[in-house]
């Protein structure tokens, strides 16, 4: 490419960037608080935090990840379908592992259950001994950015829906970049970070919410080609009516890499949702349900914690015409004070509006409807469910859940079986009939 044309994909990717930037701004930055809400190492240490998020959030995750292959192939009576099947069932099995595919999963399910829709690219091919295999890695949603018209990353059959453009933020390092012979025009980058950077914003959150210490002053003073992280933007768009995945630095105006995506169809990412909302990219998520509920039960914890620890102080009203020394109320063992009267009218016991019952009652009210929400009965959060008294009713509240989890399995189900088909096309991409080969060792019955 002249520096003409590169100057012109750069322009047109820093509008679209921007664009999608400014759309995406006020997601990003709700589901960043909630990243706090879920652990919040740096709230005030006088204060009960309520786990309500983590409590389902966890239920529903271990309910739906699977540390197992659970997709197979199946052929469809076709001549030699047979010996394809049982080579492919293989094969899978064996890059199951070599992709450390259960890891992949369980972050990639954790991103479709927190923020809605959870994102794994899958592009490149591993050509290194003991790998020779597709490469998936899972998108970070809260760095990723997208077509403000997009409903879904490739749409319906017909691209309805579909993304236009979209990506994210990444960071590399000098010696990163020379090691993937995609990149080029690597000595013209700068230390430069654009100041509303996405990924900076996020790593900032995060930390925070950890309570752990920024770094960024400390960032800059590395050297260049040593260890210094560039901040560069990886973007999926369309040039001249085809897809390609292009890399700018330098705040989005230098070229860096610009790939052609083999599979004009569709990009190379794959999305998950847990509870899709039709024509819609966001879905609903875990927090989407819980965030409120926890922030007022936490209202209500702290208040109730507020009111038991009043009541157990205790609260007096004296008539200081009979107790003359305010000092004699400062009460130790075997006290006696002197008052002019009966003593029994003295002082009594100031007794504070019974809101105890009241707040118990919301609380239990909020549990409730994130329970029915969320199909994640106490049966489930390894709890005793109330009101449920019988083995019958336990094991139809239990079968209730399930069904409504097992319909986040189906839909997961569907993005598994995108994410092999385009295992599938890498090595149909990457493997050359009668000059590439993979041998793969097997476990069986014996």
């Amino acid at each position: 490419l002249s520096g003409i044309q590169q100057n012109q994909i750069a322009r047109q990717i820093d509008h679209e960037f921007n664009l999608c930037l400014k759309y995406n701004e006020g997601k990003r930055k709700v589901q960043l608080s909630r990243l706090k809400l879920y652990n919040n190492q740096m709230r005030d240490p006088s204060l009960v935090g309520d786990p309500l998020m983590f409590t389902v959030f966890n239920t529903i995750h271990a309910s739906l990840w699977n540390d197992r292959l659970a997709a197979t192939w199946e052929g469809r009576g076709g001549e030699g379908d047979e010996d394809t099947e049982e080579n492919l069932n293989a094969l899978s099995n064996f890059d199951y592992d070599v992709m450390q595919k259960a890891e992949i999963d369980y972050e990639w399910n954790w991103d479709a259950e927190f923020f809605g829709r959870g994102l794994l690219m899958l592009m490149e091919f591993d050509r290194r001994e003991g790998y020779n295999a597709p490469v998936p890695e899972v998108i970070d949603p809260t760095t990723f950015i997208r077509d403000p018209r997009a409903a879904s990353v490739n749409g319906d059959m017909k691209g309805r829906g579909a993304m236009r453009f979209g990506g994210r933020e990444i960071g590399l390092t000098y010696h990163e970049l020379l090691k993937n012979k995609a990149y080029f025009n690597i000595g013209f980058l700068q230390k430069e970070k654009d100041l509303k950077s996405p990924i900076d914003e996020m790593r900032q959150e995060r930390r925070e919410a950890q309570g752990l210490t920024s770094y960024d002053k400390d960032e800059e003073t590395l050297s260049r080609k040593k260890n210094y992280e560039f901040r560069m933007v990886e973007w999926l768009t369309h040039i001249n009516g085809k897809k390609y995945l292009v890399t700018l630095g330098n705040n989005r105006s230098l070229l860096v890499r610009i790939q052609r995506i083999k599979d004009q169809d569709r990009w190379p990412l794959i999305d998950r949702t847990i509870w899709p909302i039709s024509h819609d990219w966001d879905g609903v998520s875990v927090p989407d349900l819980t965030e409120d509920k926890q922030r007022f039960r936490s209202v209500l914890l702290n208040l109730t914690g507020r009111v038991a620890k009043a009541d157990a102080m205790g609260r007096f009203a004296y008539d200081r015409r009979k107790i003359k020394n305010y000092a004699d109320l400062d009460f130790s063992s075997l006290k006696y004070i002197g008052v002019e009267g009966d003593p029994r009218t003295a002082i009594f016991p100031m007794n504070g509006a019974n809101t105890m019952q009241y707040i118990r009652e919301i609380y239990e009210l909020l549990d409730v409807a994130t329970q029915k929400a969320t199909a994640s009965p106490e049966l489930k959060q390894s709890g005793t469910q109330k009101g449920a008294q019988t083995l019958g009713e336990l094991e139809l509240i239990a079968g209730y859940s399930d069904s409504r989890y097992s319909m986040s399995a189906r839909l997961y189900g569907l993005s598994e079986a995108k994410f092999w088909r385009q295992w599938y096309r890498l090595y149909k991409q990457y493997f050359k009939e009668d000059i590439d080969e993979k041998i793969v060792r097997i476990q069986g019955a014996t």
